[in-house]
């Protein structure tokens, strides 16, 4: 996993985003590959325009 700068601040969205795809995502494929699923965030998220 990526290990970011600790003097650069990253959004919650992006960290999540890192979590799923540095993590989740392949231990979803090792454990069931091929396998459809899907994945979001819960609650309110700002978004910059």
């Amino acid at each position: 996993m990526t290990v970011p700068n600790r003097d650069t601040f990253t959004p919650g969205l992006e960290l999540s985003r890192r979590f799923y795809t540095e993590a989740v995502r392949p231990l979803l494929e090792e454990a069931a590959p091929g396998v459809p699923h899907s994945a979001r965030t819960l609650g309110h998220v700002v978004r910059k325009p």
